[in-house]
């Protein structure tokens, strides 16, 4: 969370009981704050909400633990925001057809009721999807229980907003090593509302964290200022390339020739000349960005789709 500046996180199969919640509370307690929903039998399902402390309000958050193990609601206050909260819904579906269906069917009830807020996010493992365009090998899942996640969705006014941004792009969540086959059944859904105030959606491949991959978003605050590109500065990118680097040196021979043998006036003077060459650098440095980022967004372009090509197809089959 730290590293890539996460502020809240939803995690399923946490097998947490509540003595080890309180536990990594303790341990981590500086950081976060776990709220976990463990199942009523040790060792099965669960699913928990992490709050970063450096960036949300966690002291004031409330929770609910609707259906526990599988489905924990947690309501935030949200900075800016002219006193909003936001509430976030974590899921983590069964596997079988029958009680998946079950659980949107459930949740449908528990939201009819006016004792407790609805969700504007709504994230986790699903265990199916909603459309074979998001299976490899391509299939429909169950359709009862595709149907009542659908009928909840519609309920709660949630749309699905990576596959919003991202149009028919396949790109998976979990791969299955037994069959070759691989999946998005990991989603965040948001309310039409708030995908506004969204950017970066992404699907992040890290094998050390999980089989999982990351499903992530950028939520901005409507209501926090407008801040600038701010002062220009060399990349680091340019600092660290040797031909780049070589061109300015010419021009700090120069500063310090002047700086150490020429003539002072009010108008050429060590501070003058320091500024001249700060000028020269940023002149020579806005040449290499200009003549370098186009190839540099070229490779990245093209590494992007090799792996979406290499992604949408599973081993063995031709992606041409």
């Amino acid at each position: 969370m730290r590293d890539n500046q996460i502020g809240i996180m939803a995690v399923q199969e946490t097998h947490l009981t509540k003595s080890e919640t309180t536990r990594l509370n303790g341990v981590f307690e500086k950081r976060m704050l776990i709220i976990n929903s463990a199942h009523g039998r040790k060792n099965t399902a669960g699913v928990a909400i992490v709050l970063n402390k450096q960036w949300t309000a966690w002291n004031e958050a409330l929770h609910w633990d609707i259906l526990p193990g599988r489905a924990l609601l947690v309501q935030i206050p949200w900075k800016n925001s002219k006193g909003a909260k936001r509430t976030i819904l974590a899921i983590y579906a069964p596997n079988t057809a029958t009680h998946n269906k079950r659980l949107w069917v459930d949740l449908q009830a528990i939201f009819k009721k006016d004792d407790i807020p609805k969700p504007d996010i709504m994230l986790g493992d699903f265990n199916i999807v909603e459309d074979a365009l998001d299976r490899i090998p391509a299939r429909e899942d169950d359709e009862d229980a595709v149907e009542e996640l659908r009928n909840l969705k519609s309920q709660l006014n949630l749309i699905d907003g990576w596959r919003r941004e991202n149009g028919e792009e396949k790109v998976f969540t979990f791969y299955q090593s037994s069959t070759f086959s691989q999946s998005r059944i990991d989603r965040i859904y948001i309310t039409n509302d708030l995908y506004a105030s969204t950017r970066s959606w992404s699907i992040d491949h890290d094998a050390s964290l999980s089989d999982h991959n990351l499903v992530s978003v950028q939520y901005f605050d409507p209501g926090a200022p407008e801040i600038g590109k701010g002062r220009w500065t060399i990349p680091h990118y340019a600092l660290e390339d040797d031909n780049f680097t070589k061109q300015l040196i010419p021009e700090l021979k120069t500063a310090l020739e002047k700086a150490m043998f020429g003539t002072r006036s009010d108008t050429r003077n060590p501070q003058t000349d320091l500024k001249k060459m700060k000028e020269n650098f940023i002149h020579i440095a806005k040449d290499y960005v200009q003549t370098k980022v186009p190839h540099m967004k070229m490779q990245i372009a093209k590494r992007e789709s090799d792996l979406r090509k290499t992604l949408a197809h599973p081993e063995g089959e031709n992606p041409l």
